[in-house]
């Protein structure tokens, strides 16, 4: 007979449904989501978490670091080592499946001829908070137009209705993250891949670690935009260079194997919930406070409100 667990999930965006969790733990336990839960899953939309007293797991897609005075377990994108406590798994991996095997078949059958034949390149964001993003976007289309898709600077009559399928129409991607941060790379980098594109990419400095540095344009090897500017635009002028870049593995070799994303996910979930509260935290919320936290908890809150009108409880 499994073991009956109660959970809850708070503080997530809006849109949040919890399938991916709930599915993990039905593995294992007879989970229950409940007002009165034993083990709290929260991320960094708002504070209710801090009037619930039981075990709490924070996950989070924001550039927000865990506060291991506030929660027992995290799941993040920081580079860190806190015992058993903490799991990195960025969001790139949850947006790819959690599998090398997240390209589409349509996506890998695209002849040669398609794709050096696409318009030059999409830029599809929701918000202004990048200005690195922003001058890169206005410097590139000064040499050739850059389509942007989404609801920011929109220029192409509307905010397409799928990202995949108005990127698929390019040859390159602008994949630059909301902030630079070691660890940061969300699914920026992968949804340009998975449309068959060239991610020109800026965010993690450390992306490399990951990614194969063969298969995108990487502004940490460059060291300015102007110089990722010419690279793109090289790589545009050269069929060849741009078809051999494009055929590259995404990932570095040994990676990212089949399955071992979401085990260590698993593992983690489960080894948190059977060790349950042996993990010491303070508990007022006082206590709350890191730095990079703080610096930007504001400004995702700040973009719920604007996007959602959805109100933020500082309590």
């Amino acid at each position: 007979m499994k073991k009956k667990i109660r959970v809850k999930f708070l503080d997530f965006y809006p849109s949040y449904t919890p399938d991916l969790f709930m599915q993990i733990l039905s593995r294992r336990y007879d989970a229950e989501i409940s007002e009165d839960p034993e083990f709290l899953f929260c991320s960094v939309y708002d504070n209710k978490h801090f009037y619930y007293d039981c075990v709490k797991i924070f996950w989070t897609g924001e550039n927000v670091s865990p506060n291991f005075n506030v929660y027992d377990y995290a799941i993040g994108f920081d580079y860190i080592e806190f015992e058993d406590r903490y799991l990195r798994s960025p969001l790139w991996q949850l947006y790819a499946g959690f599998s090398p095997d997240f390209i589409s078949d349509e996506i890998r059958q695209m002849t040669d001829a398609l794709k050096l034949n696409r318009k030059f390149c999409n830029f599809v964001y929701s918000n202004s908070w990048s200005q690195k993003r922003i001058e890169f976007f206005r410097m590139l289309s000064e040499y050739k137009r850059v389509d942007s898709g989404g609801r920011f600077m929109n220029n192409v009559g509307g905010p397409c209705e799928s990202k995949l399928d108005f990127q698929k129409n390019y040859k390159f991607s602008i994949a630059f993250e909301n902030f630079e941060s070691n660890g940061y790379t969300t699914e920026k980098m992968t949804d340009a891949i998975a449309a068959g594109t060239v991610p020109v990419y800026w965010g993690n400095p450390r992306v490399a670690e990951e990614f194969n540095p063969e298969a995108f344009v990487n502004f940490y090897d460059y060291g300015s935009l102007e110089r990722v500017m010419e690279r793109v635009i090289e790589l545009d002028r050269d069929d060849n260079a741009y078809l051999k870049m494009l055929s590259q593995p995404i990932f570095k070799d040994g990676y990212f194997a089949r399955g071992e994303a979401l085990s260590r996910l698993e593992n983690f979930l489960y080894a948190a919930i059977d060790r349950g509260a042996g993990a010491k935290r303070l508990k007022h919320k006082m206590y709350w406070y890191n730095e990079k936290y703080s610096k930007n908890l504001w400004r995702v809150k700040r973009f719920l409100r604007s996007k959602f009108n959805f109100k933020v409880d500082y309590k």
